[in-house]
């Protein structure tokens, strides 16, 4: 971040940070997406507001059977845009992590494109379909009649794309068609013909395209747009991607405020993980291409709500920043023992690009929402993650865990423990069903589980991949305390991560084509974990310096100080006083809340 402001990679928040103030931000136990926006949008620890994972184990369920904490209704504590709304004030929420289900004056559907969650409201997920190959493309002849238009059929085919609900799939018909000398796919979505739904040539994209399919709720207009990725004619070759077939409407609450912008800013974009890249499904270029689709997106649905509605309080979150270090952060980081330095440029090249993209998102709400408080933040830092560590694979060495058959089923009569994240549960005789671990033994176990992690060792390189292990009691001074960690909870050093899954105990990765960083499973107190906080504004104070290092659940009282409200109940941090010009009790204004 440092290096691109400085570069002015990013002239609209390098705008912002100079007529406001910069705040390094403390993130969460886990620091990960659903817990530290939860936390920082309720203003208290995890522990306190219940959001504690992506999926954790919870007192009276099996340890397999875990609770996801990636919506809404999960919160056991108040959203700040519920809070505004209690009080009077208008809120608007788009596609913000943790924020869906619930009320605002509009909520934009925050149930994916983050965290690689799949949104209850789409049909058919994104991806890559071939012919000839094992896909979904089935050469056929045309359902009934002829492509229009003009030009030369050469090959009919069938696209099915798997309904994600077990329903009727998403059909279209193909034809390869020779126009003016070029190579074409048109793409109907009527047996007949009858709706061309696009016509495409190499490498370019389609507009949203609207077909009814059967979703979760039931049968309804959904959106995706496709990509010709490759074509030939003799012998035919075809790839096509699609995005992920969203619904167009019943996303939003309350559904008429969205309809209200649906003809600005159009169908949703919102999937941009990398691993359609991991998997060779589309190239880098197509990866860049489709999260410009979500800024774009994000862009234009800012700018219709902060200029059309009675705003008082807008926060918007982008997503791709996240993804990117992800992807590129072994490929940058010269401590990856698969590190390449011809590639760097590439990588750094790329991943300056995704910064420059978020800008925009910052140039357009700062542009849309005028005199406005602007507060530009992220969730967490990131660290490089050079070798996977599978601690389960070392628990069973020990006895502590037994798997069915070698595979990955556990046995749970025989299993004491076992590794999910970054903690490790006991099967508690008391709390869990079936389990066989008393209280006498579970003290012993913690016990020894935090003093022998810690000597772990990796045979290669003879580093110790555990820096700290600790039972969770021990952190609730950090909010990481609650039901949903683990009996012992531990943090790694810098370039391990974590897994859950079979494999070797250690394993490297493999830059650009899997993860090759992490944050979940570092310590937050690592200051490569800390976040930044930036904002300007007319109650926001001009300094040269950054203020001191405050934890992420400062954010929401700061934010219910600029709107001239009293925070929730249940806030258990305080109002960032070194950003705040004049008596935070007394401020009564407007605030847009970009988060990065």
């Amino acid at each position: 971040m440092d290096e691109f402001l400085n570069a002015e990679t990013m002239p609209s928040l390098t705008d912002l940070r100079a007529r406001g103030c910069e705040v390094p931000l403390l993130s969460t136990v886990p620091a990960c997406t659903p817990v530290a926006w939860a936390a920082m949008m309720t203003g208290c620890h995890p522990q306190t507001n219940n959001i504690q994972g992506f999926l954790t184990p919870r007192a009276g369920r099996p340890l397999d059977r875990r609770i996801a904490g990636v919506y809404a209704d999960r919160l056991k504590a108040e959203p700040v845009w519920q809070t505004a709304l209690l009080n009077g004030r208008r809120s608007y929420v788009v596609k913000f992590p943790v924020s869906y289900p619930s009320q605002a004056s509009l909520r934009i559907d925050g149930a994916a494109g983050w965290g690689g969650i799949s949104c209850l409201h789409e049909a058919a997920a994104a991806g890559t379909s071939t012919w000839p190959g094992t896909g979904v493309i089935a050469s056929g002849p045309a359902w009934t009649g002829e492509p229009n238009g003009g030009g030369d059929a050469t090959f009919f085919a069938h696209l099915s794309l798997p309904n994600i609900w077990g329903k009727r799939p998403v059909e279209f018909a193909l034809a390869v068609l020779r126009r003016h000398g070029q190579l074409q796919l048109a793409i109907a979505s009527e047996p007949d013909w009858s709706h061309v739904c696009t016509s495409l040539e190499l490498g370019k994209w389609s507009d949203p395209i609207v077909v009814e399919a059967e979703g979760r709720t039931g049968r309804e207009d959904h959106a995706l747009r496709f990509k010709l990725m490759s074509i030939e004619a003799t012998p035919p070759r075809i790839s096509l991607f699609n995005t992920s077939v969203h619904a167009l409407h019943g996303h939003s609450l309350p559904a008429e405020a969205w309809q209200r912008h649906f003809d600005a800013a159009g169908p949703i974009e919102e999937q941009t993980d990398p691993s359609l890249v991991f998997s060779g499904a589309v190239d880098l270029a197509t990866h860049v291409e489709r999260c410009q689709l979500n800024l774009d997106w994000l862009c234009r649905v800012s700018r219709s709500i902060l200029s059309r509605e009675p705003w008082d309080f807008f926060a918007v979150q982008v997503h791709f920043v996240d993804w990117a270090h992800h992807l590129l952060h072994g490929a940058l980081d010269p401590r990856h023992p698969r590190y390449d330095s011809a590639r760097h440029h590439e990588a750094h090249a790329l991943l300056r690009r995704f910064y420059t993209m978020a800008d925009e998102l910052v140039g357009a709400v700062v542009a849309a929402a005028g005199e406005a408080n602007i507060i530009v933040t992220g969730d967490h830092g990131q660290d490089l993650h050079h070798t996977t560590v599978r601690l389960n694979e070392w628990l069973a060495e020990r006895g502590l865990i037994t798997f069915i058959d070698g595979g990955e089923g556990v046995d749970w009569s025989r299993s004491r423990i076992c590794a999910y994240g970054n903690s490790l549960h006991l099967n508690r005789a008391d709390t869990v069903p079936g389990g066989i671990v008393s209280e006498r033994e579970a003290e012993k176990l913690v016990e020894m589980l935090c003093r022998e992690l810690v000597t772990l060792t990796e045979p290669t390189t003879g580093e110790r991949p555990i820096l700290s292990a600790c039972p969770r009691r021990d952190l609730a001074h950090l909010g990481g305390a609650g039901e949903g960690m683990g009996d012992v909870v531990f943090f790694c050093a810098s370039g391990y991560q974590a897994r859950n899954d079979r494999g070797p105990l250690f394993q490297v990765t493999e830059p650009w084509c899997e993860f090759t960083s992490g944050h979940d499973h570092f310590s937050p107190l690592d200051p490569r974990l800390h976040s930044r906080l930036y904002a300007a504004g007319p109650q926001i104070v001009r300094r040269d310096v950054p203020a001191p290092l405050h934890p992420v659940i400062d954010v929401a009282p700061t934010i219910a100080s600029l709107l001239g409200i009293a925070p929730s109940p249940e806030t258990e941090g305080c109002a960032i006083r070194e950003l705040l010009a004049g008596d935070p009790n007394e401020m009564n204004t407007v605030e847009a809340l970009v988060h990065a």
